[in-house]
């Protein structure tokens, strides 16, 4: 806390009617010391005991020196507040955090990563307000998701739409991007390097469906809007159907305002919405039939299909 003084005066002084500056030294609950400071005249470390030094505007006298200084309460220990409020908030944060678990859609494998995927599912389901639509995977067994990619939003509603824990490819450049990477480790996620050799990346995924995990992509390889000029999707998934047998869900999501953004689309507020199909199955033999059908059921608008 600072005072200013505006007149001083000092029995037997020369130095009478100074306008001076003085600050008080906290330190305990004994009297403050006063330090006058720009003194211009009077002697250097003039010291003069205050035996209260108060918060309230008015004056304040030292009988024993005849001192009398009007003061200006200032602002007491801004930081230390701001620090109060800030543990305060950081406490009821890690409270909410940990009973966060109670609203994950699947089991991740650990108590921290249901708590970062419930806090996530209320994100998706309250803020983004997702309409409620799991996606209709098998209780066990590997399984292939498959979506439209409008946002970075997008593995967000994913997550909060399915029953069970899924294991992304990302691209290499996304999966490397700063602060993300700890996050797509967490979630399993498998990087795929387009540019040198994406076959790692099927064999990694070809492994978790026979492992039995559900593996999630998005066969348009980056996003993609309906206003876009149509382009033919990869056939990334169609061949890991073909391959490993397993069923192939499309699913298709609408009514996010953030369209075309990555990171800026999570805190653009949006009315999301998943459309699920019925599962897929690829005839080894029936390739280009099963892509050309795929594509239509993820470029379909959810009004076209009734």
């Amino acid at each position: 806390m600072e005072i200013f003084i505006r007149r001083a005066k000092y029995a037997g002084s020369k130095f009478a009617q100074k306008d001076l500056c003085a600050k008080i030294v906290l330190g305990s609950t004994y009297p403050y010391k006063l330090f006058y400071m720009a003194d211009r005249g009077l002697p250097g470390g003039f010291v003069v005991n205050v035996l209260q030094a108060g918060r309230q505007k008015g004056t304040l006298r030292q009988p024993h020196d005849n001192c009398f200084v009007t003061g200006r309460p200032d602002m007491i220990d801004l930081p230390l507040t701001l620090l109060a409020i800030g543990v305060v908030f950081a406490g009821a944060g890690y409270l909410y955090f940990r009973r966060c678990d109670r609203f994950s859609p699947a089991d991740w494998g650990s108590p921290f990563k249901n708590r970062l995927v419930g806090l996530l599912c209320r994100i998706a389901y309250h803020y983004h307000r997702l309409t409620y639509a799991p996606i209709p995977l098998p209780a066990a067994g590997g399984a292939i998701v498959v979506s439209n990619h409008v946002s970075g939003l997008d593995p967000l509603l994913l997550i909060a739409a399915s029953p069970r824990p899924l294991r992304f490819l990302v691209a290499r450049e996304q999966y490397d991007r700063f602060g993300l990477r700890w996050l797509f480790r967490l979630g399993n996620c498998i990087p795929v390097e387009r540019e040198k050799r994406p076959e790692q990346a099927m064999r990694a995924a070809l492994r978790a469906i026979q492992d039995g995990d559900v593996v999630a992509l998005f066969p348009h390889g980056k996003i993609h809007l309906d206003t876009d000029p149509p382009v033919k999707i990869k056939g990334g998934a169609i061949r890991l159907g073909q391959i490993s047998g397993c069923p192939i869900f499309p699913v298709r999501i609408e009514g996010v305002r953030g369209q075309g953004h990555t990171v800026l689309a999570v805190f653009i507020r949006s009315d999301a919405d998943i459309v699920t199909h019925p599962p897929v199955y690829c005839q080894p033999e029936h390739y280009a039939e099963n892509l050309q059908n795929l594509q239509r059921l993820l470029e379909a608008r959810h009004f076209d299909q009734t």
